[in-house]
């Protein structure tokens, strides 16, 4: 063994100290305190990272989005409709997704997506909203996943080779 492997264990071995762990541990909450990262805030990719790792429903990753600018939204200030306001609340995931019977998921998605142009029409009205990422991942979203109509109504894209 190398010495300072040698004393590695000789620490943990004498006082149960994991050195190694205790400095990753510190140093990953040094990184994340740097950078702003926090559990509860998804970062711009991560949502589509996860869609694909867990097949996320597009109703998940539409809804998801959504609260998220409404989270911001809120924490920022901005008045958000009275319509739009339970993606705020903490039981309203569970709710929408999984509970809502009287709706299928084609017209959740259509509820959701609707709600979603709300919130822009908001966002791109103020400007206060265009450097988030929750923002940002909506347009994005929007622009990969739905196409508006010669009405002038947002549907999803169709899949390609059906």
């Amino acid at each position: 063994m190398t010495e300072p492997s040698a004393g590695l264990e000789q620490e943990e071995t004498e006082h149960d100290v994991d050195l190694i762990h205790e400095c990753v541990v510190k140093m990953a909450k040094e990184i994340s305190d740097f950078m702003d990262i926090t559990p509860d805030k998804q970062r711009m990719d991560s949502l589509m990272v996860a869609a694909n790792i867990r097949n996320l429903s597009l109703l998940e990753l539409f809804y998801t989005c959504v609260a998220n600018l409404c989270k911001i939204m809120d924490e920022r200030g901005t008045k958000i409709p009275d319509e739009q306001y339970h993606y705020i609340k903490k039981d309203d995931y569970n709710k929408c997704i999984y509970h809502k019977r009287d709706m299928d998921a084609t017209e959740r998605n259509v509820v959701v997506m609707k709600d979603a142009d709300i919130l822009i029409k908001i966002c791109d009205s103020t400007g206060d909203f265009d450097d988030t990422s929750e923002y940002q991942l909506l347009i994005r979203l929007l622009k990969e996943r739905t196409i508006i109509d010669d009405g002038g109504s947002r549907r999803l894209r169709q899949k390609r080779g059906s």
